[in-house]
């Protein structure tokens, strides 16, 4: 049996950590509905619904606009919700 060399273990490293990237980017977003009126949730989920991609787009402009005061008033950011967001209109067939 040969030795395992050091190029063979950095290629299968870099593969390893490249897969569980991959991973990571299929996972689902995790949104802190809390942050968050209960309305947000209803409305994106009835855009969805409806396949509206104007409207969802609309909501992810507005989410964009407020991340700083959102920041200021939670400690986090609208990125999530921008995530979820954009991850919607890619199920449904935006783009």
């Amino acid at each position: 049996m040969k030795k395992a060399t050091s190029w063979t273990i950095i290629v299968f490293s870099t593969l390893v950590t490249a897969t569980s990237c991959v991973a990571i980017l299929d996972a689902p977003v995790e949104v802190n509905w809390d942050n968050y009126h209960p309305n947000v949730k209803v409305r994106l989920d009835a855009l969805v619904a409806t396949k509206d991609c104007q409207g969802l787009q609309a909501q992810f402009d507005a989410a964009e606009r407020n991340s700083d005061a959102q920041r200021l008033r939670t400690g986090e950011g609208n990125y999530n919700l921008m995530a979820y967001t954009d991850e919607q209109m890619r199920k449904i067939g935006c783009y």
